[in-house]
């Protein structure tokens, strides 16, 4: 077996790694679960696909791993690899080229036929096309530059006043003073303007997953109120005017506040108006308020 490593001129280590494991009848499946290296990387070791590998100092693990698997010396199946990876990387330095384009420019280079870009044809047809317009317009004596000035002429001079008939012009004047429509009257009341609807906070906080109701209430003036949150104890609170709290909730909420609170509320994103005081109290439930 030793030979054969040795005869480095007859085929390439990855050749002859492709060769020994057909000849113990391993799938590259089998060398892959033995090594823990991944097919992809098996396959660029056989085929000498060194732009496929990774780093060399992991790349010189796989093929000690892999000459282990195949019952072969790791140390020289190592050291055959890295002779031939300098080989490979000398040339393409010498030429400019990376390794794959060394490779397949012999062969690729002879057998593809010359290719023309788009660009080429596009510029080619343009040519045809202007010496065939000027074909014609030679033999019609149509000149182009000509009917273009016209055109631009006809955006740039202004267009003509067209001008009334003396008896038209002079009517207005012979008209009496009866004739003259009076100016539309103008009402001495001011107008009443319309309110427009206030726009909700901007609480940045929509409602969150788990609830239903997300109430934002405004205070105008500095209000006191009551609320209850689901099964939760009654909350009081006291806030001054400019402040927004938010409470959000799953199955309701109760508020109550005195007549005179100043607030605005918003369920949802949506005006909710106060109903009228009871009792000396304005009291309200979600969602009850909300069927009424």
């Amino acid at each position: 077996m030793d030979d054969r490593i040795d005869m480095s001129g007859h085929e390439s280590t990855g050749a002859l790694l492709r060769t020994i494991r057909l000849e113990r009848s391993l799938e590259i499946s089998d060398v892959a679960q033995e090594t823990r290296i991944t097919p992809d990387i098996i396959r660029a070791m056989e085929a000498d696909d060194y732009s496929s590998l990774p780093a060399l100092a992991f790349a010189r693990g796989f093929y000690g791993l892999y000459a282990t698997t195949l019952g072969l010396d790791p140390d020289k199946i190592v050291q055959r690899f890295l002779e031939e990876y300098r080989k490979a990387e000398a040339i393409p330095k010498a030429s400019g080229l990376t390794p794959p384009q060394w490779q397949g420019r012999s062969v690729g280079s002879m057998a593809s036929p010359p290719s023309h870009s788009f660009g080429t044809y596009l510029g080619i047809g343009l040519l045809l096309l202007l010496a065939v317009l000027a074909v014609i317009s030679w033999y019609t004596g149509y000149n182009p530059a000509s009917q273009a000035s016209k055109w631009l002429r006809g955006f740039q001079d202004p267009p003509a006043q067209q001008s009334l008939p003396a008896d038209q012009a002079q009517q207005p004047a012979a008209q009496g003073p009866s004739q003259v429509s009076p100016p539309p009257s103008v009402s001495s009341e001011p107008a009443i303007p319309i309110p427009e609807p206030l726009p909700p906070p901007e609480t940045q906080q929509p409602v969150a997953e788990g609830y239903r109701y997300l109430l934002v209430v405004e205070f105008i003036d500095t209000t006191s109120m009551s609320i209850t949150v689901d099964e939760n104890p009654p909350e009081t609170v006291t806030l001054a005017g400019g402040t927004i709290k938010t409470w959000q909730a799953s199955e309701s909420i109760t508020l109550e506040m005195p007549p005179a609170a100043a607030v605005r509320l918003f369920l949802n994103g949506i005006a909710l108006p106060l109903p009228p005081a009871s009792d000396g109290t304005i009291s309200l439930t979600i969602p009850e308020y909300l069927l009424d």
